[in-house]
């Protein structure tokens, strides 16, 4: 009955926003044509190419979207942009009165976005539903995400695509050659995609684009028309094949060590384009690397599953690929359908995916050898040696401009039990392009494969959203049965029901009386979720302002108050959390955050309800262009709120030291303490990547515990305790992306 209540009111605020919302059409641009070029520009940093010597294509101000919208970019960029047959090609001037001013770094790729960067949002199918986003700072360093109309922006894909920069007398200017064998596209004569150019003044603290975004409407609905000449298909065959050694010593006592566990890995990733929109793609023996070490993630007194991203390169578009419209990894209880961190240990991989004007598809199926491995210290596993299968299919059909329809199918069969899941999504932009709404159903059909117990679930998510200039509404509403199950995805409960709500205004101060204050918002978000096993109620109620201030600078302010319900304890309490960040120049940057009042001590056999303490502050220190050093402080405290007693404290430091000899090669250093678990962890890297595929790595990595050495065991208590090496690796990679 509440679900039903919770849904008719959706429906008559969506209703109402609709009839009462300004309805008007994106604003039409001028149609950009793309021309061959006879000869291939050299990519160096230079606009010395006869290709580059005439006016350019674009040259005109930049309009902001952030952090206001429609405010004029102090200073002109040039745009020039050319193709041949395989190959698009953009150079930019991007004039700066204050050169002197202009942040640039050398770093690693996606690493440049606190510094100035110019490039562009391409949407190469040209259905305005997803989109690649390549940047590139003054020094040639890359940035690129995979962009979704419905879900937003993924950090996790690198492309293979070659760039330059330098810093000029009046400005900088980047060159950009894009070789679209590596991206999905249509191919033919006056080929129509869609594009925005995109640019962030860092010393003005301002980020914007040409055409302008619409407020409230994105960047797809900002793009513009970009015909090129003639494009061929590509038909090409791509592999990557790598070997990985590794080797890892234990302590077993204090004076000796185990002999090294070592293993190498040979493994291979293959790609074959069948059309310019349609590849295949297998992987055998796909690994981490071990370069980019789990981002590192508090794990004392957590109630939920903590989240990791996806780093197998194979895999790192799935989760994106596969997203459903509706869910939300930082407030929804379904942050992924696909999370392929699932399949811990894949012994294969296979993929299809095609792109069509309307129609785009994704298939992929993996083998798992982790829930069938052995155990340690003598544990059997009842089901050890065989392994998990999963298969998984995703389609979406476009029915408007950035509108769609969608369908998901995923399966995972493991030692006689089985988990299936069907479901269907919609994304709909209606009301002047202002209003969203997103929704999704899944329906699963499971086997227990130790209890062999058949049950079937469901889930529902109804999400609609309303963002303009002035302000920002959101309301969302999720169901979850007791029996809903699906293996491939990332949920943080079952058995609930949750209504989610978000109200913001936002308030543009003169800026020629306020110059430090960009943008004031006061905001209010809560929801309301009840249990439908327990039928207990849980809500929160959270207000708050932020500002957006000069020099990069943002503050919020926000204040709590709270009912949950755990291990059939209710639990009410407030607290308050201010947070902040600053460039104060361009060599430092500044944040910290602090949050006080009650939080639940989620102990299993004695919750409580504590009064806590967080502090977390961090630093980014850049002496020069080449050199990195990070340091972050975190200190959590937890005291029983009717005792005083200590439930548990926490110190964490955190050091990386990095050295980007050039863009290509650099050496990293972390040291990580953490008082909670009483370790001491040290990793040390050095890195080369020509493109993404050809890697060389080397690693060193040594993790310290506090223990002490009793009548043959290590004992992680009493008063002689030292902080002992326990164990250490080191690892090699390299790998090599040919190209056929």
């Amino acid at each position: 009955m509440k679900r039903n209540i919770y849904l008719i009111f959706v429906f008559l605020v969506i209703s109402f926003i609709d009839n009462y919302a300004s309805i008007g059409s994106i604003p039409k641009s001028k149609i950009l044509q793309s021309f061959r070029s006879i000869r291939e520009p050299e990519i160096d940093g230079k606009l010395d190419d006869e290709v580059w010597r005439r006016e350019p294509d674009i040259d005109d101000f930049f309009i902001s979207y952030s952090p206001v919208f429609g405010q004029i970019f102090p200073y002109k960029t040039r745009i020039w942009f050319t193709n041949d047959s395989h190959n698009l090609y953009f150079a930019f001037h991007c004039l700066d009165n204050e050169p002197e001013k202009i942040k640039s770094s050398i770093v690693k790729r996606d690493d440049m976005w606190k510094d100035d960067w110019i490039g562009f949002n391409i949407d190469m199918i040209g259905n305005r539903r997803f989109g690649y986003v390549l940047c590139v700072n003054p020094k040639g360093i890359q940035g690129d995400l995979y962009d979704s109309s419905a879900t937003g922006v993924d950090f996790a894909p690198d492309y293979v695509w070659y760039s330059a920069g330098r810093v000029v007398e009046d400005g900088y200017i980047v060159e950009i050659k894009l070789p679209l064998e590596g991206f999905s596209y249509r191919s033919g004569e006056n080929v129509e995609m869609n594009i925005i150019f995109e640019r962030k003044i860092a010393h003005h603290s301002i980020m914007g684009s040409w055409p302008e975004v619409p407020a409230g409407q994105g960047f797809f609905a900002g793009m513009t028309k970009f015909i090129i000449s003639e494009l061929n298909s590509n038909l090409n065959f791509g592999a990557i094949p790598a070997i990985t050694y590794g080797n890892i010593w234990d302590r077993e006592s204090p004076l000796t060590w185990s002999g090294g566990n070592s293993s190498t890995n040979l493994g291979i990733t293959t790609k074959y384009r069948v059309t310019s929109s349609i590849a295949l793609e297998a992987t055998i023996n796909p690994d981490f690397s071990q370069v980019e070490t789990d981002a590192f993630q508090i794990l004392a007194n957590q109630r939920y599953p903590v989240f990791y991203r996806e780093k197998r390169q194979f895999y790192m578009e799935t989760s994106k690929i596969f997203s459903l419209a509706g869910t939300c990894m930082t407030y929804g209880n379904l942050g992924s359908a696909v999370h392929t961190r699932k399949i811990v240990d894949p012994l294969w991989g296979a993929k299809v995916r095609g792109d069509l004007e309307a129609l785009s598809f994704s298939v992929l199926a993996s083998a798992d050898d982790w829930p069938g491995r052995k155990y340690d210290k003598g544990e059997e596993n009842p089901f050890e040696g065989k392994k998990a299968h999963f298969i998984m299919g995703r389609s979406k059909l476009g029915i408007g401009s950035d509108s769609y329809v969608g369908a998901i199918i995923t399966n995972r069969n493991f030692a006689g039990g089985y988990n299936r899941v069907i479901g269907g999504d919609v994304y709909y932009r209606f009301g002047g392009g202002i209003n969203f709404l997103k929704s999704n159903f899944l329906y699963t059909i499971s086997k227990d494969e130790n209890t062999l117990r058949k049950y079937n679930g469901s889930a529902l998510t109804l999400s609609y959203q309303h963002s303009s200039k002035s302000f920002d509404l959101s309301l969302d509403y999720e169901y979850f049965d007791d029996d809903f199950r699906m293996d491939t995805a990332f949920v943080r409960r079952l058995g609930i029901s949750k209504f989610r709500t978000y109200l913001d205004f936002n308030i543009y101060p003169n800026q020629e009386k306020l110059s430090w204050l960009k943008r004031m918002t006061p905001f209010v978000f809560g929801y309301y979720l009840h249990d439908i096993t327990t039928h207990e109620d849980d809500y929160l109620l959270n207000g708050g302002v932020e500002f957006r201030l000069a020099k990069q600078g943002s503050v919020k302010v926000e204040y709590y108050t709270f009912s949950e319900y755990w291990k059939n304890i209710g639990f009410k309490g407030n607290y308050f959390n201010i947070a902040g960040e600053i460039q104060s120049a361009n060599w430092i940057n500044f944040y910290a955050m602090c949050r006080v009042g009650d939080s639940i001590y989620y102990d299993p056999y004695t919750p409580s309800l504590g009064e806590g303490l967080s502090l977390d502050f961090k630093v980014l220190v850049q002496p020069n262009q080449n050199l990195a050093q990070y340091f972050q402080y975190i200190y959590q405290k937890l005291d029983r709120k009717h005792d005083g007693q200590r439930l548990y404290d926490l110190n964490i430091l955190i050091s990386r030291t990095t050295y980007q000899i050039n863009k290509y090669l650099f050496l990293r250093a972390i040291v990580q303490y953490d008082s909670y678990l009483e370790t001491i962890l040290t990793d040390g890297l050095i890195s080369f990547t020509l493109i993404p595929g050809t890697v060389i790595h080397l690693g060193y990595g040594g993790l310290y515990e506090n223990h002490r050495w009793h009548e043959g065991l290590w004992l992680n208590e009493g008063p002689t305790r030292k902080y002992y090496q326990k164990s250490r690796s080191v690892f090699f990679k390299v790998s090599y992306l040919f190209q056929f």
